[in-house]
């Protein structure tokens, strides 16, 4: 879809230069995600082998609490959107970045819930 639109298009991950064409290593593979999810205290199921992503989020979101599913769901948000202004604009933030953006994003939605 990016390289149909000529936008700036890679196949490796900006962040640890492995493939990123599948789900998988977008939202569970990918070291940013595992570091941004560790900081957010979410607990991340194993991964079987040949176990797709649906599988997984579906076990880790059955695993988490409210709150850590709603850290995780907000985590997916902040690392596509970082991903997102990579391909368009350019610019990638450093995992603390993202890491703050999910957390101030998290207390945001705690405190229109209360």
């Amino acid at each position: 879809n990016l390289k149909a639109r000529r936008l700036r298009f890679n196949a490796l991950c900006p962040i640890c230069g492995e493939e990123d064409k599948s789900v998988n290593h977008i939202f569970r593979d990918c070291n940013l995600v595992k570091q941004v999810l560790q900081q957010m205290k979410v607990i991340s199921v194993p991964i079987h082998e040949n176990q797709d992503w649906k599988h997984w989020l579906a076990e880790t979101f059955n695993i988490n609490n409210t709150y850590q599913c709603t850290c995780l769901a907000v985590s997916f948000w902040a690392i596509w959107h970082n991903r997102n202004n990579f391909f368009h604009e350019g610019i990638w933030q450093r995992i603390c970045a993202i890491y703050y953006r999910t957390k101030n994003t998290r207390r945001s939605i705690g405190k229109q819930a209360q």
